[in-house]
């Protein structure tokens, strides 16, 4: 395995390195959620629909990683035109 020479706009601006890290905030944004409801007695109805919410984006987010990983994108791709 082998580094591309290109590596650093690949890094980015590829969307798939972009959802990964969405991903990462929304999970740890849910997981950090979680914790601070489990902790209240009475946790209110809102914060429990907010978490569930935040883990269905992230696990959205996550789901597209591998899409997005094999989309072909002309500004990383090697367009001749792409930074223009």
């Amino acid at each position: 395995m082998r580094l591309i020479e290109n590596w650093k706009p690949v890094l980015f601006r590829s969307w798939a390195v972009w959802a990964g890290v969405l991903a990462a905030i929304l999970g740890g944004a849910a997981t950090s959620l979680y914790f601070y409801t489990a902790s209240q007695a009475y946790p209110s109805t809102g914060l429990i629909i907010l978490n569930g919410a935040l883990t269905a984006a992230a696990g959205i987010a996550g789901a597209l990683v591998p899409l997005l990983r094999v989309t072909r994108q002309k500004n990383i791709s090697g367009d001749p035109d792409a930074d223009q």
